[in-house]
């Protein structure tokens, strides 16, 4: 595995997602619990934090097209890895949650534009 590779599947068969025309998005989602206390002072408890990625494709190969929309359909949660610039490994259990194709218009035989992946970890990173 090499820095800047994403891989995406059932976990122990993933796929290596195409860098070509990618861009990747992660955000944090958290639960937080939150009130005003007797001095009026607003204190809040972070009760856990997940990621989530949106992964964009300027052009997707229909082959490719097709095996994400076989992993979204399926309903099963997906491995995830990522490989950060100095080589270590994330891994994450996600779920794809979105794939709009009405989206994405046809530019040739077998490739498709403007195309995302959206994911969210299923298990919280933080708890408290």
């Amino acid at each position: 595995m090499q820095p800047g590779e994403i891989y995406l599947g059932y976990k122990g068969s993933e796929i290596l997602l195409p860098p070509e025309g990618r861009t990747v998005k992660p955000e944090y989602i958290e639960q937080v619990r939150g009130g005003e206390t007797a001095s009026g002072r607003y204190v809040e408890d972070v009760l856990w934090i997940k990621k989530a990625w949106t992964i964009e494709y300027e052009i997707m190969q229909g082959e490719f097209l097709e095996r994400m929309v076989e992993l979204y359909e399926s309903g099963q949660f997906l491995n995830l890895i990522i490989v950060n610039r100095d080589g270590s490994i994330e891994e994450y259990e996600v779920k794809m949650t979105l794939i709009p194709p009405v989206r994405w218009k046809v530019i040739g035989p077998w490739y498709w534009q403007g195309g995302a992946i959206n994911l969210r970890q299923v298990m919280p990173s933080v708890t408290r």
